[in-house]
């Protein structure tokens, strides 16, 4: 999951370098240097906000399918379909814990 805030001046998302699970574990002030205004700001941690990563799925799915290939063309479909499912099952859990920390508070 990918922690942003939006620049007080262009209302731009700015992606922050901190890694969080939960917003309480992040501090209570935070300070960025803005690179659309370059400007210094300082935000509440209340100001974070948390945007899933996707592409699992798709990456899944690829690498299940090369993978597969050692088996022959079933091998790969298997493989695809299997780490399709693998990918899936990871964004899924991507998007609840990015939901966990929005709601949090």
């Amino acid at each position: 999951m990918k922690l942003y805030t939006l620049c007080p001046n262009t209302q731009r998302k700015v992606y922050l370098t901190l890694r969080a699970a939960h917003r309480s574990d992040l501090n209570f002030y935070i300070t960025y240097v803005c690179p659309h205004d370059h400007q210094e700001h300082t935000i509440s941690r209340e100001d974070v906000r948390a945007e899933a990563e996707l592409g699992a799925f798709a990456g899944g799915a690829v690498i299940g399918g090369l993978i597969g290939l050692l088996g022959g063309p079933l091998g790969a479909i298997l493989g695809a379909g299997a780490g399709g499912v693998l990918g899936k099952n990871a964004e899924n859990d991507e998007n609840q814990r990015t939901d966990e920390f929005n709601r949090s508070h």
